[in-house]
């Protein structure tokens, strides 16, 4: 577990129980395709847990992390993986709950935008990823 003497940083990796559902900006009407690219090409995601703050406690809570889901050869692995410390308040609330889910967007890349295309219109790609945080051993 976590250490309760230092503040660690611990590699986790999201493993994907539940469907994922994306929405198109390509031109692809394969979602399962289009979520992992998604997830692939992004740097980051917003996190939702249930907060374990005293003031929120068990109340939803968001925050921004760098995600990635590739191996040192930077081949997408399907396993999104991701850094938490027990000093940020994500930490400590998957430590408590290691039910997550993870948003990616499409706009995250600019191609809405360049596309001309409101970043918040549904034709602009997404998908959120629920799952449990599980700590990777070794990378």
């Amino acid at each position: 577990m976590f250490s309760k003497i230092l503040p660690v940083a611990a590699l986790l990796a999201l493993y994907i129980n539940t469907v994922s559902a994306a929405v198109v900006t390509y031109k692809e009407s394969n979602h399962a395709l289009v979520a992992r690219r998604l997830v692939h090409q992004t740097n980051w995601a917003a996190i939702s847990t249930i907060s374990t703050h005293r003031k929120l406690k068990d109340y939803p809570m968001v925050q921004i992390l760098s995600i990635n889901d590739y191996d040192a050869k930077k081949q997408s692995t399907g396993r999104i993986q991701f850094l938490l410390t027990n000093l940020d308040f994500t930490g400590k609330d998957v430590k408590q709950n290691n039910k997550v889910s993870l948003l990616f967007n499409d706009e995250q890349l600019l191609h809405c935008s360049e596309q001309n295309l409101d970043p918040m219109e549904p034709t602009c790609a997404r998908t959120i990823i629920s799952g449990e945080v599980k700590r990777v051993l070794r990378i």
